[in-house]
């Protein structure tokens, strides 16, 4: 499925920025996927940057309203523990998501603690514990990989993020989450 965000501000406008979701299925485990491309900070053209912050929080609730309702959608149908998909069942504690993209949010910033505050009243979640440079120019932190899990699992996978850097072909540097 693809999302296109409904708020957008400046040139990004054109840009058809949003979601796009894809549910895969890795041996016995449904893997929901959730890539996403927020709003740049600094837009070029933009006839009131006062909105750029407004418009940004628009976005991330708009993408955790998505996310939330395909996990609605999965939760309303686990009957016994148990999701059937395709004549297949999953076990609730292996259905997980995978939210990650250009949230264009600096680490431990207002809207980002928000949206992580936010994803733990509805998943038990893995995201990095301290800043990862993504962004070359700004030197800081704006991709993410949030894996988000059953909040009655009993354990939460071990899980490490790294980053692998790529100035020659991009302003980000490459986003990397193993399980462990």
């Amino acid at each position: 499925k693809y999302y296109i965000y409904k708020n957008s501000i400046g040139e990004d406008w054109f840009a058809n920025k949003g979601i796009l979701y894809l549910q895969v299925i890795v041996k016995d485990k449904l893997v929901n996927v959730f890539n996403t491309h927020n709003n740049s900070n600094t837009p070029l053209y933009c006839y009131n940057s006062k909105n750029i912050y407004k418009t940004k929080k628009k976005q991330i609730e708009e993408f955790v309203h998505f996310v939330l309702s395909i996990q609605k959608n999965i939760s309303n149908n686990i009957k016994n523990d148990k999701y059937y998909l395709n004549s297949i069942y999953y076990h609730k504690y292996n259905i997980s998501y995978v939210l990650m993209g250009d949230f264009n949010l600096k680490y431990k910033s207002k809207t980002y603690t928000k949206l992580i505050t936010t994803l733990q009243k509805y998943f038990k979640i893995c995201t990095n514990k301290q800043k990862l440079i993504t962004d070359n120019e700004e030197n800081t932190q704006i991709d993410y990989i949030i894996n988000c899990y059953d909040t009655h699992l009993p354990y939460l996978p071990t899980t490490q993020t790294y980053v692998i850097e790529n100035k020659d072909y991009s302003d980000h540097n490459i986003l990397c989450k193993t399980i462990l």
